[in-house]
């Protein structure tokens, strides 16, 4: 069965979230609470008259919204199974983790392509300068190793950013504050990507582009 796409028009935190399907028939997800301490919510379509309403006063969604959460079992009857819808909010999600993550490879692939191409001492000094140490415990390691090392503890802050957009519980705000910040022009021209032409800055400039704009 096709799943009917639902996009996000509006929302009043601890409330509602507003969506409109391709049909244009809004549905809102309201929040209720069945016992003390426990927060569940029902999604339902709106009739003609309760859409009607919305438009001509916010405040009208406001007011379904708490005689849903003071008398829930009212409105059970309304309640939609929620996997018979997509929302776009995931369907974004599930967009950017993927293009982070062949970002993250290959921007791994070229890191590792560069160091392998450096004699050992060069990865030693590399290492020293990133733990601000002499004779580390990571010079010892083999150099494959300190290659792993060196990507893993990677200072590149575009790099932090997009390990944090990977975070299993990150929230879509979150998410959205991370994209503005990581395609900022001044902050990427801060990291050089305007003005070093490397494959570094060909990859990130790639992604910048792919990302720029998404908002969940």
């Amino acid at each position: 069965m096709t799943k009917t796409i639902l996009k996000e028009i509006d929302q009043e935190n601890w409330r509602f979230t507003l969506y409109e399907s391709p049909d244009s028939n809004w549905y809102g997800d309201f929040i209720y609470s069945p016992q003390s301490f426990v927060d569940l919510s029902m999604l339902i379509k709106l009739s003609d008259e309760e859409k009607k309403s919305t438009l001509q006063n916010r405040g009208f969604l406001i007011e379904l919204s708490e005689k849903i959460r003071n008398n829930h079992k009212d409105y059970l009857n309304r309640s939609l199974n929620k996997e018979d819808f997509e929302f776009d909010w995931k369907i974004k999600r599930k967009l950017i983790f993927d293009l982070t993550t062949e970002f993250m490879s290959g921007y791994i692939t070229i890191q590792k392509t560069k160091l392998l191409s450096e004699p050992e001492w060069k990865i030693d000094s590399i290492i020293r300068e990133v733990t601000k140490s002499q004779n580390s415990e990571t010079e010892k390691l083999e150099l494959d190793k300190k290659i792993e090392w060196l990507i893993e503890n990677d200072r590149n802050p575009f790099i932090n950013y997009a390990k944090e957009l990977l975070a299993d519980l990150i929230t879509n705000e979150k998410m959205n504050s991370l994209i503005l910040s990581m395609t900022n022009g001044k902050f990427l021209d801060s990291i050089g990507i305007y003005s070093n032409q490397s494959p570094v800055s060909e990859i990130i400039s790639d992604y910048v582009d792919k990302i720029s704009g998404i908002k969940i």
